[in-house]
Order: structure tokens, then sequence, then C-alpha cells
């Protein structure tokens, strides 16, 4: 079965993840934007037989996790970063 891991955000975390990522369009101007258009894209998902296994972010161990490897902080570095967390849980 095909799996997919997607990032997800406190409430309060949310505007320290946006100013790390700015102006990215998966990061929408709110988190209750933000987690209307997550939530249908894992009903999606789903809904297509995809297991999905939602991975919290701490916006502070992400910007660690970039430091430490000299990596710029993007969409592509969270989805990175939620891999490998993924993997030590």
């Amino acid at each position: 079965m095909a799996r997919a891991i997607p990032f997800w955000f406190e409430r309060e975390d949310y505007d320290l993840v946006r100013r790390l990522i700015p102006n990215d369009r998966h990061l929408p101007g709110s988190f209750d934007q933000w987690e209307r258009n997550a939530t249908k894209e894992i009903a999606h998902l789903e809904a297509c037989g995809i297991s999905v296994r939602k991975v919290m972010v701490d916006p502070r161990e992400y910007a660690a996790y970039c430091d430490a490897r000299g990596v710029s902080h993007s969409i592509a570095t969270l989805g990175t970063f939620v891999v490998d967390a993924s993997k030590e849980e």
C-alpha cells in the first residue's frame, strides 16, 4: 500500500513556520486556511487508498535541522525533515 507522510503544525506554531518559509503557496496566510487545505488533501489521499501518517512539525526543530545540514528553509527541506522524523518514530 502506498503511504504519504504530510507535515502537520500546531496552531500556535504556524506563524513561525510562515516566517521560516515565507511566500510559499503550500503555506497560505492563515492556519485555518492551511488546515482546511491539508485536511482536504489527506481525505483525497485516503480515498485513493493511500495510507496517511501525519508528522507534527516543531518549527524550532525544523530550523535546527536545516542549520545543521546547511540547507535553506523551504517546502522541499520541510518534506525531507518530515520523512526523516517519521523514521525516528
